[in-house]
Parts: structure tokens; C-alpha cells; sequence
């Protein structure tokens, strides 16, 4: 079978696309990547603040991303997070 010259370009760009979405390659989600304050010891879980703060950063996050970019709506959850972080140590969790 005898492909035109715009068909085999075609068809070599689409399988150039296509292995793209096949890389293998797995960034983690920003939301789970996500810390705050120091690092708990070993087998001891995160604190009050800490767990707060995460779910403030993903529900920043998660609102932010649907008419913004990932990387915009990660900053403006991790500003919001730190924040909500400091008004928790000063005893404010509302």
C-alpha cells in the first residue's frame, strides 16, 4: 500500500502525538505532594494544623484549577494553606 507524501507526514505525526500520551512519566498531584510545618517524627501522624492546612490547600487547589492553570491554582492554594496554617497555631481554626 502507497501512502501520499501529506498522508505519511500525517500519519508520522500522529504516531509522534500519540507516544506523547504513552510516556510513562507520572507527575504526583499537587495535592499530594503538599506539606506544611515540620515533618512528623516517624510513626507519629501529622498535627491538627498540618491535616487542616492540607485540606485547605486541596479545596483551594481543586476550586482554582477548573477556570485557572495548575500552576496558578497550586500557588493560590499553597498562599491560602500557609496562611490558614499560621491563624491555626495562633489558636484561630475557623
Amino acid at each position: 500500500m502507497q501512502f501520499s507524501r501529506p498522508a505519511t507526514i500525517a500519519l508520522v505525526c500522529s504516531a509522534l502525538a500519540m507516544g506523547g500520551c504513552a510516556s510513562g512519566i507520572v507527575n504526583a498531584s499537587p495535592i499530594e505532594t503538599f506539606r506544611i510545618g515540620p515533618p512528623p517524627a516517624p510513626g507519629k501522624p501529622l498535627t491538627l494544623c498540618q491535616r487542616l492546612a492540607a485540606d485547605k490547600f486541596e479545596s483551594t487547589f481543586q476550586l482554582h484549577k477548573g477556570f485557572s492553570s495548575d500552576a496558578w491554582a497550586k500557588n493560590q492554594a499553597r498562599v491560602s494553606a500557609e496562611t490558614f496554617y499560621a491563624r491555626c497555631l495562633g489558636g484561630r481554626i475557623n
